[in-house]
């Protein structure tokens, strides 16, 4: 059997080497056995042969014949294939092999590529590998548990931990962390807001539009300290927003009114939402730029009757959000408003008439509407 396979290895013809390595993966044990005895090593010609044939199928059976006998220096050739080769089908045929290292060996050799590579079949089958692994560390458990396709424990968001949850959740795979966080039974929300400063702009955007802008409550001094100081523009909106659902803002009102002078049209149209201050938001209307504010402040004073001279004249708005604001709140303040927007329809200009017969179409006004055409 021995001279058999030395003769089929060392063929010139690839068919016959073929042959003969798919001889040896169905006796493996017979034939290492059987070389051993003749003094040939099998698994060292199995190598060279790793090394000297190219050809992606052919070299395909080498490596996946070497990588069966359990042997160190086949474990070198797994991890030289595992972190090499690109081809999937080398990367699984090597992460087979890695399977049989212990605990530590695995968790040693693997950790550095589940964090630095850019293969996502490879890192996948990092994680594969490392679940369940005893000696894994807390920032590697919740990087497995983002990508793995078997299920693992994740550590608890502690004191400990919350460094390592605050890294991932800013990481490769900030979203399915971020969902694991969610989903943790302690709700660790204290914990987690009070490393704030540590937090990236993305994630305070997370942490303000998921769980906080719900529940805001008891939280107040940070939405005041958020509001206050100098954070992106998108954090301002996000802490403006937690404001809809506590039910005293007066403390939030100064900071709010020096929003309503931000550089960011976003945080100034938020601003106005939470702004109790009517005679400062009839200023703005006049002088503000961005049509979306302005939209915001018309939404605002739809709320009073008095207010419905200062919306109609902004029926000729020169921005169309404003116009259908206008429109919206005349419909929301009837039928205080209906005469008004009788005349606006009648002899308003291009626009307003436009913003008019919108309000009129809102309020069923069909009839009225035809017959000032038939006069």
């Amino acid at each position: 059997m021995a001279a058999d396979i030395a003769a089929g290895l060392n063929s010139p013809e690839s068919s016959v080497r073929i042959g003969a390595v798919r001889y040896i993966r169905r006796n493996m044990q017979a034939a290492e056995e059987a070389c051993r005895n003749t003094g040939f090593d099998i698994v060292d010609k199995l190598l060279q042969m790793c090394d000297e044939f190219s050809d992606s199928s052919e070299k395909w059976e080498y490596v996946f014949t070497t990588l069966g006998f359990n042997d160190e220096r086949t474990a070198e050739l797994a991890k030289k294939v595992f972190t090499s080769e690109r081809d999937s089908k080398f990367i699984v045929m090597a992460a087979r092999r890695l399977s049989f290292f212990t605990d530590i060996e695995k968790f040693t050799f693997i950790k550095p590529i589940l964090f630095a590579d850019n293969n996502r079949n490879r890192t996948r089958l990092c994680a594969n590998l490392l679940a369940g692994n005893s000696a894994i560390d807390a920032v590697t458990a919740l990087r497995i548990s983002a990508i793995a396709d078997r299920k693992c424990d994740i550590p608890p968001f502690t004191a400990d931990t919350a460094d390592d949850w605050l890294s991932e959740m800013q990481g490769a795979y900030p979203e399915s962390i971020r969902s694991r966080f969610l989903k943790l039974k302690e709700r660790p929300y204290d914990l987690f807001l009070s490393r704030w400063e540590k937090l990236s702009v993305s994630l305070k955007k997370w942490a303000l539009n998921t769980f906080l802008k719900d529940s805001p409550s008891g939280y107040e001094i940070l939405i005041q300290s958020i509001l206050s100081g100098n954070e992106a523009a998108g954090i301002l909106t996000g802490a403006l927003g937690c404001l809809k659902n506590l039910r005293d803002t007066s403390i939030f009102q100064e900071a709010v009114e020096k929003l309503l002078s931000h550089d960011d049209e976003r945080v100034r149209a938020a601003a106005v939402v939470y702004s109790g201050n009517t005679a400062h938001l009839l200023e703005l209307l006049e002088t503000e730029k961005a049509q979306g504010v302005r939209a915001n402040i018309i939404v605002r004073l739809s709320v009073s009757k008095e207010y419905i001279p200062v919306i109609a004249k902004h029926f000729s708005d020169s921005g169309w959000k404003v116009r259908a604001a206008a429109a919206n709140a005349m419909v929301r303040l009837t039928p205080d408003s209906v005469d008004t927007v009788k005349e606006l329809f009648i002899n308003g200009d291009t626009d307003a008439r436009t913003a008019a017969a919108k309000c009129l179409a809102d309020l069923g006004m069909y009839e009225w509407a035809e017959s000032c055409f038939s006069q």
